[in-house]
């Protein structure tokens, strides 16, 4: 997923409004040679409070209606189909602010201490039975009622 995929209130590239909650659909498919069985989607929600234009604990994530375990398939290279199921995946925002974001990937920036590092980012895990480890899925979204 994009920053900008999640866009709460006015949308500046597209010039819609969109609700809050907003919902998306994520697609996530097997390419491998294996069958894939997905046992968790774990969302790890930027911890931070808000401030400086971040939406931290006032922006959440969620995954909406998920039914786990989730078997696909493998990739199928006679036909080159592969396997996918989408998942609904939510932005919501709680907060009062008239803008703030929620960042997509970990950037340099100024953290609440002061000093420069990596800003806080939403990720969503996918725990499977792939022998490579968990997949990460950064997620952003913003805020804007301009």
């Amino acid at each position: 997923m994009k920053a900008d995929e999640f866009v709460i209130g006015l949308d500046l590239t597209t010039f819609q409004t969109n609700p809050n909650p907003m919902s998306k659909t994520l697609t996530i498919s097997n390419s491998g040679d294996e069958e894939l069985v997905i046992t968790a989607l774990n969302i790890n929600n930027d911890p931070n409070a808000p401030s400086d234009g971040q939406c931290g604990t006032d922006g959440e994530f969620s995954v909406l209606g998920a039914n786990l375990p989730i078997t696909l398939a493998p990739y199928d290279v006679q036909s080159g189909q592969m396997d996918s199921v989408e998942v609904s995946i939510q932005f919501a925002y709680a907060g009062t602010e008239d803008s703030c974001f929620d960042c997509v990937t970990p950037f340099l920036g100024v953290n609440d201490d002061s000093t420069m590092g990596l800003l806080p980012t939403t990720t969503m895990e996918v725990v499977s039975n792939d022998p490579s480890g968990a997949f990460t899925v950064f997620l952003g979204g913003s805020v804007s009622s301009f």
